[in-house]
Formats: structure tokens, C-alpha cells, sequence
């Protein structure tokens, strides 16, 4: 049993929730329940919430690992420039609808609607061109999330990210979307065709604590 006492403000739910979410990664939960008792029920459900997204990123973040360590096969990477053309075609056509606009909030300070609108279609026609869980897919997507990076207001000329001013906002309507995805999957593919023989082994873990409450290849 692992009791927790301090002032108000001093972190101890945030504390005893990081306690079990530690804990139920190892699967230490195999050797008996795991109760967390609070009398703070907002703020457990608030921090709840907090504590399953950072899961998920830190989840995501593993696959992306796994990706960029992998090997692929010449048909791999040749699949993965077809399935690009596709997209494209796709697109520029207007054979795809879009997919649904992501629930960030002032999304409009990320992305301009036409930048917002060329996006969605191109993450439409990724999954209408590729199976999912595919090296297709997972190629494309890694080279969208760099085509989405491009494409935002986001001003990276600075250690604390800001947003760009009006005059570093480039993207018109006359911006070729298509063309920059083609640009950034080249890119990808590329590094993907080189990538170093040998194992790699990607950790999911906490910074701050032992990493080895999890293992995955």
C-alpha cells in the first residue's frame, strides 16, 4: 500500500496516477488488483483523460520508431511510389472525399482552409489507395505527416515553437499540394532504400523512469 499526504497543489493525484499507469505497463497488475483510492474525482477525471492520451502519443511514437528502423524490399519501396501516383491522381481529380476535420482546437492557427482542405483529401486518398498497416501505408503516411508540417503555420525558427506572422504565410491557393506530397515521399522513400542493415529494438518508456516497463519489436 502506498499512501500519499501534502499540501493542496503538491501533485498527488497526478502522482498516484502515474504510480498505476507505470504499473500497468510491465503488467505488474498479473499479481494482484490495482485500487487507486482519491476523494479528488474532477481532477482524477482530468488527469485520467491526460494520462491516456500521452499513453497513446508515446504508443505512436513506438510504431513510428518501429517504421523508421525497419528494412524494406525494392517491391516495398516500388509499391510505395504507385501507391503515391495513385494518391495524386486521386486528388487532383476530386475522386476522394475528404476526410473528417480534425478536433484541434483553433485549427484555423495551424492551417488556412485551403491548406486544411488539400490535407484532408490527401489523408483520404492514402487510405483509399493503401491497406492499412501496409509498409505502403506506413511510408505514406510518415511522408504526409512531413507534407502537413510543411503546409502549417507553424514557425520552427525559434527553441519554443510560435505561430508564422502574416507575412510567412506562403500557401496559396496556387500551391501544389500534390506535388509537395510526391517531393516528401521521394525523400522518405529514399532513406527508407538505405536503411542500415542489422536489429533494432524500440523501448516504450518514461524518461524519467526505467524503460524497461516495456519492450517492443
Amino acid at each position: 500500500m502506498l499512501v500519499l499526504t501534502g499540501v493542496p497543489g503538491s501533485g498527488k493525484t497526478l502522482a498516484g496516477l502515474h504510480v498505476v499507469h507505470s504499473a500497468v505497463a510491465p503488467r505488474v497488475e498479473r499479481y494482484g488488483d490495482i485500487v487507486y483510492l482519491s476523494g479528488n474525482t474532477p481532477l482524477v477525471v482530468v488527469l485520467r483523460e491526460a494520462l491516456a492520451r500521452d499513453e497513446y502519443l508515446r504508443s505512436r511514437l513506438v510504431k513510428l520508431g518501429q517504421a523508421k528502423t525497419a528494412h524494406y524490399p525494392t517491391s516495398k519501396i516500388t509499391a510505395a511510389h504507385d501507391a503515391c501516383k495513385r494518391v495524386v491522381k486521386l486528388m487532383s481529380k476530386g475522386r476522394v472525399e475528404p476526410c473528417a476535420v480534425p478536433p484541434l482546437h483553433n485549427i484555423d492557427r495551424w492551417w488556412n482552409p485551403a491548406a486544411l482542405d488539400s490535407l484532408r483529401m490527401l489523408r483520404a486518398g492514402i487510405d483509399a489507395e493503401t491497406k492499412s498497416n501496409s509498409a505502403e501505408h506506413t511510408l505514406l503516411l510518415i511522408a504526409f505527416c512531413r507534407t502537413l508540417i510543411g503546409l502549417s503555420n507553424v514557425a520552427f525558427n525559434h527553441q519554443s515553437m510560435g505561430f508564422k506572422d502574416d507575412r510567412q504565410m506562403t500557401f496559396s491557393l496556387d500551391c501544389d499540394t500534390g506535388e509537395i506530397f510526391e517531393n516528401d515521399v521521394s525523400f522518405v522513400l529514399s532513406g527508407a532504400a538505405n536503411n542500415p542493415k542489422g536489429s533494432a529494438t524500440v523501448i516504450l518508456g518514461l524518461a524519467q523512469s526505467d524503460c524497461e516497463c516495456g519492450r517492443y519489436v
